[in-house]
């Protein structure tokens, strides 16, 4: 029978407890499009990529800690979960560019009275 190597189970966790922070994360700043106010516009993407690129900053540093130890097991999981978080970063800032362009749209067509409400405007009145 295999022996379980610590290192190995300390692993596993810390990538879970890594990419339960990434859906923590993104599942706060979709809750925060949620709202029965057509005025309200949410929360941009920005903070949450931030927070998101210092769970791939705490990643990246256990993944060399764990090379130089010598666990590369941890090491290759640590810098898997790096490469999925930055790509996980790429495609929500994609995404939340996107949805907060359409929420801020709907929200100056709703009749939101903000700065950045002109662009969607034509002659002063609401563009369709």
């Amino acid at each position: 029978m295999a022996e379980r190597i610590p290192s190995g189970c300390s692993g596993c966790v810390l990538v879970g407890a890594e990419l339960t922070a990434l859906v923590l994360i993104f599942l706060a700043w979709g809750a925060s499009y949620f709202s029965w106010d057509p005025l309200d516009v949410g929360d941009p993407i920005s903070p949450y990529i931030a927070k998101a690129a210092v769970v791939a900053v705490i990643a990246a540093i256990a993944a060399i800690v764990a090379a130089v130890r010598g666990a590369s097991g941890v090491a290759w999981g640590q810098g898997a979960v790096v490469c999925l978080t930055i790509v996980v970063m790429l495609g929500a800032n994609l995404v939340g560019r996107k949805v907060e362009e359409e929420h801020r749209r709907s929200a100056c067509y709703a009749g939101l009275v903000a700065s950045w409400c002109e662009d969607y405007t034509v002659n002063g009145a609401a563009a369709p």
